[in-house]
């Protein structure tokens, strides 16, 4: 169902990805490593699950984790609860399962090589960590248990979603005598839909359901920018919750700040001079110079905090004037609810 708030899993109801998703398949058949980037709810995770069907693979969320240790628990989680992903966990001497199942170990880096290494000997497989930049705290033992991979298990292959920071940032431009020089990773950006993409998801997704709606469209098209995520969340909560135009629209937008909310503060957390963030986006559309206007910090820190804006796609720049990836972003700064 295109109004479904789940990410997609079946290419019937991934609207208007045809050529990212015949990219995505074509790399992941060839067995290169990609990066699909692009803001919050614009459809990686849907993208990356469609195409994946067709392959062995494990899909490991990490959005939330802090480091090596998330990462090993919900990588676990992940292997197939079959005979054969049994089998595999089971075979690893240094790893201890509870009921979850959950993990204890003294070399979480060996543990996980471990683990995708018995994968990886019984035939290609695809490893999707979703949301990489989370583990930004532990970006140089996951870049050497990498580059490991890399040289000895030719038969896995990843995929990593997120934003433009941490360890996204090293695999795209690796250091001088990394094996992935040369090699690197294939990007794949997502953005979000045209206005006219905007209108025909709309109208499919209604006429799915045998609804039709008219006098709203270019209002819904405005103000939630072309995001798939608030889209679908609109189309749902007409759909299912049975709610008004207005009324769902209002919901939209609510539920969209709280999930962008979560974002920026997550964003936040390493950052100094926080408020300076909220100051840009709230100036914004405009060139440098203007934003530059009225702020009390240096030209040093305003470019550090354009340019962390732009890796985490909450910011673009376009003919040198930057502006919002996402209308929401504003509309939430503008009412006080981005943090």
């Amino acid at each position: 169902m295109i109004f479904d708030v789940k990410p997609k899993e079946d290419m019937r109801e991934l609207l208007f990805r045809e050529n990212e998703a015949r990219k995505l398949k074509e790399l992941v058949e060839k067995g290169v490593w990609v990066v699909v980037l692009g803001p919050r709810m614009v459809g990686k995770t849907s993208l990356i699950k469609v195409t994946s069907r067709g392959f062995r693979s494990i899909y490991v969320n990490l959005w939330g984790a802090r480091g090596l240790n998330d990462l090993l628990e919900r990588l676990v989680r992940g292997v197939p609860q079959d005979s054969l992903g049994k089998r595999i966990l089971s075979s690893i001497d240094s790893l201890t399962l509870g009921p979850l199942p959950n993990a204890t170990l003294k070399n979480r880096t060996r543990v996980i090589v471990d683990i995708l290494g018995e994968l990886g000997r019984r035939g290609k497989i695809v490893v999707i960590l979703d949301e990489v930049q989370e583990l930004k705290s532990a970006t140089k033992p996951l870049w050497d248990l990498l580059s490991y991979i890399f040289y000895t298990f030719p038969d896995i292959s990843f995929i990593f979603s997120g934003s433009m920071t941490g360890l996204i940032r090293v695999i795209l431009s690796p250091p001088e005598g990394s094996p992935l020089v040369g090699r690197k990773p294939v990007k794949v950006e997502l953005s979000p839909f045209t206005d006219s993409q905007s209108r025909e998801f709309l109208r499919r997704g209604f006429e799915e359901v045998g609804m039709q709606i008219s006098d709203e469209v270019e209002e819904i098209t405005a103000e939630l920018d072309g995001v798939p995520g608030w889209l679908t969340l609109y189309g749902y909560l007409r759909v299912h919750q049975g709610v008004g135009h207005r009324e769902a629209l209002e919901e939209t937008k609510v539920e969209a700040c709280k999930v962008l909310r979560e974002s920026f503060s997550h964003f936040l957390e390493d950052k100094r001079n926080r408020e300076v963030y909220f100051q840009v986006i709230r100036r914004l559309p405009g060139r440098w110079s203007e934003i530059r206007k009225g702020l009390n910090v240096s030209d040093e820190v305003l470019n550090q905090s354009l340019k962390s804006l732009q890796d985490w796609f909450f910011v673009k720049k376009i003919n040198e004037v930057y502006d919002v990836h996402d209308r929401m972003i504003r509309y939430c700064a503008l009412n006080d609810l981005l943090g």
